[in-house]
């Protein structure tokens, strides 16, 4: 009797490019409206600027396991940062009718995302989460 081999021969990659996919086409089309409330394809919503960050936490959870310890230190740091200026803004605000007349802390909080946004994307290219990069162009699938 053979005995049936106990690894697993399911490969997740697929499924992880397509939430990754999807985290990163979700953070494009809502970084334009960050600061209005918004209803997406299937039925969640909310401000764009929290569904920006939980986008980002998506990512984060995505690529952490890949990360270092300083690469997770830095991750940690500006995700504290975007929940800060998050919190700043509110509390300077009262609610999101008077986001408007808060600049200051719309760019702030704009950067705050766009800097967490890159770190991330950053750390899925470094990790090799993304598409590869051929550098022999003898390996690349279509004829160049």
């Amino acid at each position: 009797m053979v005995e049936e081999s106990k690894e697993s021969v399911f490969n997740e990659a697929v499924l992880k490019m397509n939430r990754l996919n999807f985290l990163q086409d979700t953070l494009n089309r809502v970084r334009l409206n960050i600061f209005k409330n918004l209803q997406m394809p299937d039925n969640s919503g909310g401000l764009g600027f929290e569904i920006m960050l939980s986008c980002l936490e998506g990512l984060s959870m995505e690529v952490s396991p890949k990360m270092t310890d300083k690469e997770t230190e830095v991750n940690s740091g500006l995700y504290s940062n975007c929940v800060k200026t998050i919190s700043h803004l509110f509390k300077e605000a009262g609610n999101t009718d008077n986001f408007k007349y808060f600049d200051n802390e719309r760019f702030e909080l704009k950067t705050a995302l766009t800097k967490y946004e890159t770190f991330l994307r950053n750390m899925i290219e470094v990790h090799g989460l993304s598409a590869p990069n051929i550098r022999d162009l003898t390996q690349s699938v279509i004829d160049m």
